[in-house]
């Protein structure tokens, strides 16, 4: 990464869920741009190992900087907390379990320069591409609701640049001038953030493309370590994903509106899995340490 050249990225680095591939997404960050950059770190009570990990690979680092919080934050909460602190003509948001390939905040940069608008990379996961087929295009009704339809050709990574009305938000860049006139991320929300950010953007006439060689690659769980288990539950609490379903169909007047519950479900089974699995460990754990005892006081006797 050059250090002389003048900086007009921000890039604003947040939890998804979990902290444990922070440091690997923030090495892949500096091996793979070139292009100068500001880092706004958002700290919302990371688990100190991960965090030792994370200061040790920005150490010596220039324009570097950790905005701490005290307590767990929900994804639009971290980004507005780093929206605050961004001067720079254009934002670059990324979560902490994504890893950028070479040149790609290039061209998302690039794009966005030229046209003002929010430039989204490719989405990959375990080699296909992670992206919500049900979010294609908005259709206006005649009652003044919208209808959502499905994506058709989503698999296939266009080969030009390609104008999209909703995208994931795991990463994405945007000018902070448009960002502004979206209006601040709602904080209310723990699930279907994606569509009404890309609903107030549509709102706002600001165009959103899917760019061409612009990848990043996303790590999903598991792992699921026990100290990021706290964040991991309230993420994913299922009371909060029913409201935030509603919330945004309410706002947005959204007839078919693509809900999020069973994934929901589906995290809650995974923590389940591994809340059990501890459980069955410590207690095997325990018996060992029971038998252990048992057999010394027998062995001494006999000495």
């Amino acid at each position: 990464m050059s250090s002389g050249a003048a900086v007009e990225v921000c890039v604003v680095f947040t939890a998804r869920e979990r902290y444990a591939h922070a440091p690997q997404a923030l090495e892949a960050l500096f091996a793979n741009t070139k292009v100068p950059f500001r880092l706004l770190i958002v700290d919302a009570a990371t688990p100190k190992r991960y965090l030792r990990r994370m200061e040790a690979v920005v150490r010596g680092r220039p324009r570097v900087e950790f905005i701490v919080h005290d307590g767990y934050l929900l994804p639009n909460q971290a980004r507005n907390l780093g929206i605050a602190s961004v001067r720079e003509p254009f934002v670059f948001f990324v979560e902490n379990d994504c890893e950028i390939r070479p040149g790609s905040l290039e061209r998302l940069l690039e794009v966005s320069r030229n046209s003002a608008a929010v430039a989204v990379p490719w989405m990959m996961e375990d080699g296909r591409r992670h992206f919500d087929m049900r979010m294609g295009r908005v259709m206006e009704l005649d009652n003044g609701e919208i209808a959502i339809d499905p994506a058709s050709d989503w698999r296939t990574p266009p080969p030009t640049l390609e104008k999209i009305e909703f995208f994931e938000n795991h990463s994405f860049l945007m000018p902070l001038r448009s960002l502004r006139a979206t209006g601040p991320l709602d904080e209310e929300l723990n699930t279907r953030e994606l569509i009404d950010l890309s609903l107030s953007v549509r709102r706002a006439g600001v165009p959103a493309f899917l760019v061409p060689g612009a990848v990043v690659d996303f790590f999903a769980p598991p792992p699921i370590h026990w100290d990021e288990l706290a964040h991991y539950r309230r993420r994913w609490d299922l009371k909060h994903v029913e409201a935030s379903n509603k919330r945004v169909q309410m706002r947005w007047r959204i007839s078919n509106m693509p809900r999020t519950t069973d994934f929901a479900w589906r995290q809650h089974l995974r923590v389940s899995r591994l809340t059990w699995g501890a459980l069955r460990l410590w207690l095997a754990l325990e018996r060992i340490g029971m038998l252990l005892r048992r057999k010394v006081p027998d062995a001494v006797g006999r000495s």
